[in-house]
């Protein structure tokens, strides 16, 4: 990740106590109150392929989610423009995030929260 400022934004993501304050304050109530953040914990897992690493960052956090094993997957998106893409992205990370927790002996899907950072003037997603 080139970019000083994404670079920033991951450090500190990665130390749960300020991402426990980021999920609580931008998470719709809906979602935040559903999560128990006393269990989240960041996972060593990415889904970013080489090639999109110079633009993109991801962190995944894991946690209860209603009782139940959840995942916030964040990006760190390093452009101002908006990426027709995204969904699709998003898409095959959560596929992998998914693969990873059925391969890991769960009977059920994860929840998972998506959330990308982004920098442009007005927001496409």
């Amino acid at each position: 990740m080139q970019n000083p400022h994404d670079a920033l934004v991951k450090r500190s993501l990665k130390d749960a106590k300020i991402a426990r304050d980021f999920f609580k304050s931008h998470l719709p109530a809906a979602i935040r109150d559903r999560v128990d953040f006393n269990t989240l914990r960041l996972t060593d897992k990415g889904y970013i392929d080489e090639q999109l690493r110079q633009c993109y960052s991801d962190i995944v956090y894991q946690c209860l989610i209603d009782g139940s094993e959840g995942y916030f997957y964040c990006l760190v998106e390093h452009q101002s423009t908006a990426d027709a893409m995204m969904p699709y992205r998003f898409l095959k990370y959560n596929v992998g995030l998914m693969d990873d927790h059925l391969r890991q002996g769960n009977k059920t899907l994860p929840a998972i929260v998506n959330i990308c950072l982004y920098h442009g003037a007005e927001s496409p997603y």
